[in-house]
């Protein structure tokens, strides 16, 4: 399982450098935003790998569940920027803070 969570880690590491060089050549906002929902994705993998071996506890259950939920958001957030939906940020920071609040 370790194995299968490690390459998982590392295909998102490669994922997030090519985003990261999108960004830095095209200057496209969605690709900062979706830079950070991969970030949140690999620091969620990285937990999973982290306690893997036993339970996470309560405060490790519920950061996990954040970082899935931020990477959700952060997804929606540059497919909104990415289609010229334009939103206030103000909304995509307040889905954050209800989602730690829920947590």
């Amino acid at each position: 399982m370790k194995a299968a969570l490690a390459l998982a880690l590392a295909s998102v590491w490669a994922l997030i450098g090519v985003y990261a060089f999108l960004n830095r050549y095209t200057r496209r906002s969605y690709f900062t935003v979706w830079t950070a929902a991969w970030l949140f994705y690999a620091l969620w993998l990285t937990l999973g790998i982290r306690f893997l071996p036993g339970s996470p506890g309560p405060m490790g259950e519920m950061l996990q569940q954040w970082c899935i939920g931020a990477a959700a958001v952060f997804l929606l957030w540059g497919s909104a920027l990415f289609l010229e939906q334009r939103e206030p940020q103000r909304l995509y920071g307040l889905f954050l803070a209800f989602l730690a609040a829920w947590g």
